[in-house]
């Protein structure tokens, strides 16, 4: 064997040394990181009602794990990040979702975005602390342009949310104006039916840069005068301008949140808290 081809298979052998390395860290940083963001959600009590009798009920597992490294705006530097997703419910409805995450570059805090899905206001509490506060519902529901009539069997339901969901897209715009197309997930990370009669199925779908959580989209089959259609109602998980469309036509937009200290408003129906 040539002095060439050796050195050819030692770089390579280097090569996957460093990729193995690579993964690894990944991978115990990943497990670490939900691990933490797990024991930050069970920390929240969190309810819709003003008397606190009306609990929300804490999903056992995060719904989604992920990872962005893309910087949020040009010429910021990469991050290495990991998360959870974390959704709360009431008889079954999802009513909160939080995006839990560990910096470990340029940044070594904990985040927690958490967004209201609620059709009426929520608080949440760490021990006796009131820690979020929204003063507006978090959602609002609007029927989806021209839906289909609501199949009867969950099955035919969950095709047809598939099938809805991948009418919408979403961008998200940083502060110089620069776009990304965000992806949807194929498979929502929540499907429920709720113990409130005039709901009969929905599901949480969400658009994501990498396999970061951006726009949370939520599909609702619905009881209005005495039929049942389909509804939907989009939600920030991310502070920069984002645009939700349906089949092109833009249904949906928020701005950025500016200054950015403004995400920090414990009032807002969506927030940013640092640990």
């Amino acid at each position: 064997m040539s002095q060439f081809v050796c050195l050819v298979l030692c770089l390579l052998a280097v090569d996957v040394d460093e990729s193995e390395k690579a993964t690894n860290v990944a991978k115990r940083r990943s497990d670490e990181a939900i691990k933490v963001a797990k024991k930050h959600a069970m920390e929240y009590d969190i309810y819709i009602d003003e008397d606190r009798k009306k609990k929300l009920t804490l999903h056992s597992k995060p719904v989604l794990r992920w990872t962005n490294p893309v910087p949020q705006e040009t010429d910021a530097p990469s991050a290495e990040v990991y998360g959870g997703i974390f959704i709360w419910t009431f008889n079954g409805r999802p009513e909160v979702i939080a995006s839990i995450f560990k910096w470990y570059s340029p940044y070594k805090h904990v985040s927690h975005e958490l967004q209201s899905l609620s059709l009426g206001k929520v608080e949440a509490f760490r021990g006796s602390r009131l820690e979020w506060y929204p003063s507006i519902a978090g959602v609002v529901l609007k029927r989806i342009p021209d839906d289909p009539m609501v199949a009867e069997t969950p099955i035919q339901r969950g095709r047809q949310l598939k099938l809805l969901a991948g009418a919408f897209s979403a961008e998200k715009i940083n502060s110089k104006g620069d776009r990304t197309q965000l992806r949807l997930l194929p498979r929502p990370l929540y499907r429920y039916k709720s113990t409130n009669p005039d709901i009969v199925d929905g599901a949480v779908f969400v658009l994501v840069e990498g396999t970061d959580p951006e726009v949370v989209l939520l599909l609702e089959a619905r009881k209005r005068s005495a039929e049942v259609r389909w509804h939907y109602a989009a939600a920030r998980l991310n502070h920069l301008h984002l645009r939700l469309y349906h089949r092109k036509n833009e249904v949906w937009s928020v701005d950025a949140i500016v200054p950015y200290t403004e995400v920090l408003d414990r009032s807002r129906r969506y927030t940013s808290i640092t640990r």
